[in-house]
């Protein structure tokens, strides 16, 4: 059975990839490069993807959760987008992790 707090920090991940999904298009990012959009959507997708690994308690979706981080970061350091919801993201990630990992060894390994 899934932890209230999985449930929790999955419900605000699936309302913040859908905040984020509209970015995708907008004109700031095509301005930045040809193929800056379709990135930026692979990293939404898989964001996406993760919560709903983490939605059935499952390992791998705990590990998705954190590669999808760190390429998110990643990639808004690249286009030098670090303002302020920058690093309420990097908190709110931080402060998620915490409890993803100290349920991680309950996940299911199983895909």
């Amino acid at each position: 059975m899934r932890p209230k707090v999985i449930s929790v920090i999955c419900i605000i991940g699936f309302i913040l990839v859908i905040l984020s999904f509209p970015q995708v298009f907008s004109p700031g990012i095509k301005k930045i490069g040809m193929f800056t959009p379709a990135i930026y959507g692979g990293i939404i997708a898989f964001q996406f993807i993760s919560f709903v690994g983490l939605w059935h308690f499952k390992q791998w979706g705990a590990m998705g959760f954190a590669m999808a981080f760190f390429c998110k970061i990643f990639f808004n350091i690249l286009i030098n987008e670090t303002g302020v919801l920058f690093y309420t993201y990097i908190c709110i990630s931080l402060f998620s992790f915490i409890f993803v990992l100290r349920y991680f060894r309950q996940m299911s390994p199983n895909f």
